[in-house]
């Protein structure tokens, strides 16, 4: 399970500045080195600044001219990941050539990094390489907040979460788990495996995407998680042909809700940090689009901080020492069956070049590969 993205590589780099480069940057972030035992239950994080593991491919250059060879280039690399020995990186270049920047593949396990991570990364790969190019040893900035140090807060934290638990049992009780056409009956689903999973792509031109993220969003007073939850939830009610749904929807957070704790700052930490709540949706044929926005915005300003507390209260990750965790909120069963995840805003470079450690503009922004026979969580 993990994420890649393919870089623009700086004009004058070669393979051992490459190194080089990522080096400093895996030995600053423990996180990029850690280790997991899924038969003991533990991440092990080592001292920042501990020796790393070479992360960079020594094989062939890398082919990707298309798609499809980029695609299998990641699924190579993220084949190469072995977390329970502490590799979480792997990377591959790919040499400049007609007049156009190399290229670096990089594939990083999901439990190290997330959407947030991704930024922290590119900054730091950057100042990394203009460090070396100039003959220094590089200088990244700190990390104030520890993933370690974080987790602890997290265990702390449940205690004080149970008086949310009206909040999460009120929002599952939503009556249409999964409102589909052809439901004839509540269920159970068969979801399948990732293997089975069909993808619908569709991608908006530049003059939408600005409405939506500009003009949409100021006028109605929003941010543009309300505005794309809303059209969800009515995107949801005409597919499913009925005069109007009910449901809850399961919504991906960045996790990284630090006002939770005085002095927490997380704006440098590299790690997994996603959570997952619920939220309910409801959206009828006859009201206009502003009606549901409002009740949507209304439901998510319930919600305290950004739904961390419902992963905290279902997991029961602040279990005392020495016991057991156990969940203490809803169960698996009731689940939703609709994810939602809107991962912001990225930059990419211009066709044919730009900026080094920017994403490539042939490869979209961020990537990844799953394990097939992995079950989905979702329809």
């Amino acid at each position: 399970f993990s994420q890649s993205m393919l870089l623009t590589l700086p004009p004058a780099i070669d393979p051992a500045g490459t190194a080089q480069v990522l080096d400093a940057v895996l030995r600053h972030h423990a996180v990029l080195r850690a280790r997991i035992d899924l038969d003991a239950g533990t991440f092990v994080i080592p001292e920042p600044d501990a020796g790393a593991d070479p992360a960079l491919d020594e094989g062939p250059s890398g082919t990707a001219s298309s798609p499809e060879a980029l695609a299998r280039e990641v699924d190579e690399l993220a084949a190469g990941l072995d977390p329970a020995a502490g590799l979480m990186v792997r990377a591959r270049s790919y040499p400049a050539h007609a007049g156009h920047p190399g290229r670096l593949l990089l594939v990083v396990h999901h439990l190290a990094v997330d959407g947030v991570s991704w930024r922290i990364l590119l900054d730091d790969l950057a100042q990394a390489w203009s460090d070396i190019e100039q003959g220094r040893t590089p200088q990244l900035p700190p990390v104030t907040t520890s993933f370690r140090s974080w987790a602890h807060t997290l265990r702390r934290q449940t205690a004080t979460r149970t008086a949310e638990l009206p909040l999460w049992d009120d929002i599952l009780a939503a009556p249409d788990r999964l409102p589909a056409p052809d439901a004839a009956s509540p269920g159970p689903y068969e979801l399948g495996t990732v293997a089975e999973a069909r993808h619908l792509v569709r991608t908006l031109d530049s003059t939408h995407t600005r409405t939506l993220l500009t003009g949409a969003a100021e006028r109605h007073g929003v941010r543009v998680q309300d505005l794309l939850l809303t059209a969800l939830a009515r995107a949801v009610r005409e597919w499913s042909g009925r005069d109007g749904v009910d449901f809850a929807a399961h919504v991906e957070g960045h996790g990284r809700e630090q006002q939770i704790q005085d002095g927490a700052d997380l704006s440098r930490t590299v790690g997994w940090f996603t959570s997952l709540y619920p939220v309910r949706l409801t959206a009828t044929a006859a009201e206009p689009p502003a009606d549901t926005l409002a009740r949507t915005r209304d439901h998510l300003e319930r919600i305290p901080d950004s739904g961390i507390g419902y992963g905290l209260l279902r997991y029961g990750a602040g279990a005392p020492e020495g016991e057991t965790d156990t969940p203490r909120g809803p169960e698996p069963a009731d689940a939703p069956l609709v994810a939602f995840n809107y991962l912001g805003r990225f930059g990419t470079s211009p066709a044919g070049g730009g900026a080094a450690w920017t994403p490539a503009p042939e490869a979209g922004v961020l990537g990844g590969a799953i394990d097939d026979a992995l079950a989905m969580a979702h329809a």
